[in-house]
């Protein structure tokens, strides 16, 4: 499938007016939080990427009885489907946790239509990837390939047919962390980086 770029310009620069800057996107300990934000007791889960199901062991945790499927290429664990082409149920929820760094960006834009498409209407996605505003977090990994500034994430959820995109940024603050924030906060602002390891942008598909 060849990919629109000048769509998903359009939604970027769309991404750019309605989503928050970095800097005041709230902060959050993990994807985990916006899930039980989000999930309703009943609602059905598909994990892409799923690796080794964890979000699955997290969600009966909860105390909201879901149903949970996985979805990953990768065969070393048992998953529920390998390919979105083998889907044959709509979701409420999709998550896609530090996934999109590791594909290129057409295969980005179309697993981003293919959550579309397997989202109930008014069901909501969550995508994570590590902060391209933190000055070492991406490249942590070799497999890492795709960096994602959080507004063209924005753009190609806009541009796969999501609306309503909001960010929010990843790290898990020891009270050390806090009590250093003060300290280098000045250089941070200064040379524009961010202390957050991460970001996670959500968006809905219209109902």
């Amino acid at each position: 499938m060849s990919m629109d770029w000048s769509k998903v310009r359009d939604g970027r620069a769309k991404a750019y007016q309605v989503m928050r800057p970095l800097a005041q996107a709230p902060l959050i300990a993990g994807a985990e939080t916006l899930i039980q934000r989000f999930l309703k007791p009943g609602d059905s889960v598909l994990d892409v990427g799923a690796h080794d199901r964890r979000i699955e062991r997290y969600l009966s945790q909860l105390g909201k009885p879901s149903s949970y499927k996985s979805l990953d290429i990768d065969r070393s664990f048992k998953h529920d489907y390998y390919a979105f082409e083998d889907i044959d149920e709509r979701f409420d929820l999709v998550t896609v946790l530090d996934v999109v760094e590791h594909i290129p960006p057409e295969t980005i834009n179309q697993m981003l239509i293919a959550c579309h498409a397997v989202l109930k209407p008014g069901g909501r996605v969550i995508v994570t990837t590590p902060n391209v505003s933190h000055p070492v977090r991406l490249w942590r990994d070799c497999t890492h390939i795709t960096p994602m500034h959080h507004a063209e994430l924005g753009g190609f959820l806009i541009s796969a047919g999501f609306t309503e995109p909001s960010l929010h940024r990843i790290r898990d603050m020891s009270i050390k962390d806090w009590l250093l924030l003060p300290l280098v906060w000045p250089a941070l602002k200064f040379l524009e980086i961010d202390y957050a390891f991460g970001i996670a942008v959500t968006a809905k598909r219209p109902s």
